[in-house]
């Protein structure tokens, strides 16, 4: 606020000094037209009359409002400055000098004053430097002039310091109103808060009274339902106890029965077991068969390759018989040819053709032996062929009975784990149902007292629901005055 005051007052001086000086400088310009005009006289003052409008009107245009007054000082004080070097000092100029002094003291600001007094004093001293013709006689009493100049400094130094001192106590004065009216203000402002936090507290506390005191005609309600429903959660529980009881027969029955299952079970696992090993064991002995018949299958056919080389040596014996008795023949027919000579060959002949008639019969006998065991041989063969199949099929089975008996005592293992698990299970269970046997006891008589308790509480609610009713009202006188504090307020 003190800032703006400064502002106005600055604005307000600058359209004084401008106003001011060009009425001067229109005066002094008619002055100029009334006596012998001079050209650069006419020209300076015209040069004043637009320069100045100009600055004051940039000085607002761009908010630099304080530039203003240095530079009408600075100007108008170099502007006499030319006239004098222009012309020589003349009694206008030394009595314009005062009038500049005073108008640099029109801003009441030490600086812009001490600015334009220098050059004033500059300006008087170029003055008796440099004076016409006119003012010479008068320059000789230049020291008279210096002398009220300086009295004139020290009047406006003394008359712009008290301005200032009264100034700072204006603004010391403002500034303690304005920070009486802000304190004033917070305090109105932090009246009007608290009032307003206190009515819609009040308000707040209002509801929430109205809901408590709906919260507990609900909760006395609740209560004689619960109280009611007390008496019959003690009968149900009485019930659940004599449940429990029988469950924990059960449990016990179920706990006898695991424990027959868990031995069914171990027999079963060792039969299991047992039935592995005599499998295992069978397994082993017809695999050493399976060997075995494979080495006799191996042994009949080589049997049937040598009886297939005994019927070709058999064959062989057969020609051999079947030449003999050739050779016999034709030895007989030699014989007869010979007569008596050939009587003894001719036995002989016929001995060799009985031997030759035996080894063909014999031969007849062995051939038809060795057709007889070739036979009996494929016969052998077929079935120790049919055997070898059905051992080898045994023998998978066996092995598939032996993996099913593996199977069935992993199962039976599995089944013992979890029986005996059952069983602790059950023993906990058993625990547990006691533990809850014994709770249930507990928990009626706690119902018991519960209910007890619960119809003393509904009777302190029922007090307590009255004496809300009473400081329900006045809660509410209470929100309605605040509202009326705050509506006067």
């Amino acid at each position: 606020m003190i800032e703006q005051l400064k502002l106005i007052d600055l604005k307000n001086k600058n359209k004084l000094m401008l106003f001011t000086y060009l009425a001067s400088t229109i005066l002094g310009l008619i002055g100029t037209f009334s006596l012998k005009p001079d050209i650069w006289i006419i020209l300076f003052y015209s040069a004043q009359i637009i320069f100045y409008p100009l600055i004051y009107i940039i000085s607002n245009r761009y908010k630099k409002e304080i530039a203003f007054p240095y530079l009408i000082v600075i100007v108008m004080n170099i502007f006499n400055i030319c006239l004098v070097m222009i012309h020589g000092g003349q009694l206008s100029t030394a009595l314009s000098i005062f009038f500049f002094a005073v108008f640099a003291a029109v801003q009441f600001n030490n600086k812009i004053f001490g600015v334009g007094y220098a050059l004033g004093l500059v300006t008087l001293i170029l003055v008796y430097l440099f004076p016409s013709p006119e003012f010479k006689p008068y320059a000789a009493n230049i020291s008279s002039f210096v002398i009220i100049y300086l009295f004139v400094g020290f009047l406006l130094t003394i008359l712009i310091r008290m301005n200032q001192n009264q100034f700072k106590k204006l603004q010391e004065y403002s500034e303690t109103a304005e920070a009486d009216a802000k304190l004033k203000e917070e305090h109105k402002m932090h009246l009007e808060r608290e009032i307003d936090v206190i009515a819609d507290s009040i308000g707040k506390i209002n509801e929430k009274v109205q809901f408590s005191l709906r919260s507990q005609e609900e909760i006395q309600i609740a209560m004689n339902e619960v109280s009611t429903g007390s008496m019959l959660q003690s009968e149900q529980i009485s019930k659940i106890a004599d449940s429990a009881q029988n469950n924990l027969a059960a449990i016990h029955s179920m706990n006898e029965i695991t424990v027959r299952l868990i031995d069914d079970s171990v027999q079963s696992s060792n039969l299991a077991d047992e039935g592995h090993n005599k499998v295992h064991h069978l397994t082993t002995e017809m695999n050493s068969l399976q060997d075995v018949i494979a080495n006799l299958s191996e042994n009949f056919k080589a049997l049937t390759e040598k009886i297939e080389e005994t019927n070709q040596f058999a064959n062989d014996i057969q020609q051999i018989t079947e030449q003999t008795n050739l050779l016999a023949l034709n030895a007989s027919i030699e014989a007869a040819r010979a007569g008596d000579a050939g009587k003894g060959f001719s036995v002989v002949a016929q001995e060799i053709r009985n031997l030759a008639d035996l080894t063909n019969n014999i031969t007849v006998k062995i051939t038809e032996n060795l057709t007889d065991v070739n036979t009996t041989n494929k016969l052998a063969q077929v079935n120790m062929q049919k055997s070898s199949d059905t051992l080898h099929q045994s023998v998978e089975s066996t092995k598939l009975v032996n993996a099913n008996f593996i199977q069935l005592s992993e199962i039976l293992h599995s089944l013992k784990t979890q029986f005996n698990e059952f069983e602790q299970l059950s023993n906990e269970v058993a625990v547990n149902s006691q533990s809850v046997d014994t709770s249930t006891n507990d928990f009626a008589a706690i119902i018991e007292e519960a209910t007890a308790t619960l119809q003393q509480m509904n009777a302190s609610i029922e007090s307590i629901t009255a004496d809300n009713h009473t400081i329900a009202k006045y809660v509410d006188d209470t929100a309605k005055s605040a509202d009326n504090i705050k509506n006067t307020y």
